[in-house]
């Protein structure tokens, strides 16, 4: 029976799964994380990702090179799969649900529904994760990494595109009224890649060394 310790071993590093808590922006009564010049809220919630960048033109599943084309310029070299994902628009100053949208790009907001933050969740919920995500506005999209590593839920922000377009004076992007969203998309690293040799490697060694120690415990 000692020797399939391996299999569970490996099977339970796979399944783990993280739901991170949607991030409020306000993090103490009348203190901000994502503001505008004059101290007041952006919005009810902030990015649950890290910031990699803004970037113009589109991200969705016919333009996926161009996204890895991005990604890579800022030191993430990745063949990408598009996730689905449901995502909610809400209310800037309450947080009430505008809107639920769902597909492989989110779906687009209708105009009337359109906020500038709110939360996600990959589908089919809960087992399934991403690890990168996109909100896109107008002609331009923002990228955000998941860290420690891929999660099941979490909350998106138009912020750091605003404020991207602030700091570069871009017509449609700053100004004081914020900037709501087109829609969220969902990604993750292709898992059909073929792993890298070093990866096979390091694996192998690994399961080499655990079968060692079973072998020992059984003497």
């Amino acid at each position: 029976m000692k020797n399939v310790l391996i299999i569970p071993l490996v099977i339970f590093g796979l399944v783990v799964v993280v739901n991170a808590t949607p991030i409020l922006n306000e993090t103490a009564p009348n203190t901000y994380t994502d503001t505008f010049p004059n101290g007041s809220s952006y919005g009810w919630y902030t990015n649950s990702g890290n910031y990699l960048g803004t970037f113009q033109g589109n991200d969705t599943l016919n333009f996926l090179d161009q996204v890895e084309v991005n990604l890579q310029s800022v030191g993430i070299t990745t063949d990408l799969t598009q996730a689905t994902v449901s995502y909610t628009t809400t209310n800037e100053t309450d947080g009430n649900i505008l809107g639920t949208y769902t597909g492989p790009d989110g779906g687009d907001v209708p105009e009337a529904l359109q906020s500038r933050t709110g939360t996600w969740t990959a589908l089919p919920a809960p087992t399934t994760t991403i690890e990168i995500y996109s909100v896109k506005a107008g002609n331009y999209y923002s990228l955000y990494q998941l860290v420690p590593g891929p999660q099941a839920t979490g909350s998106w922000s138009t912020y750091d595109m605003w404020q991207w377009g602030q700091d570069n004076n871009i017509n449609g992007i700053g100004g004081n009224g914020g900037l709501e969203i087109s829609h969220f998309s969902g990604f993750n690293p292709n898992n059909n890649a073929v792993p890298e040799p070093t990866t096979m490697l390091l694996f192998g060694t690994g399961l080499i060394g655990l079968t060692g120690i079973i072998r020992k415990k059984r003497k």
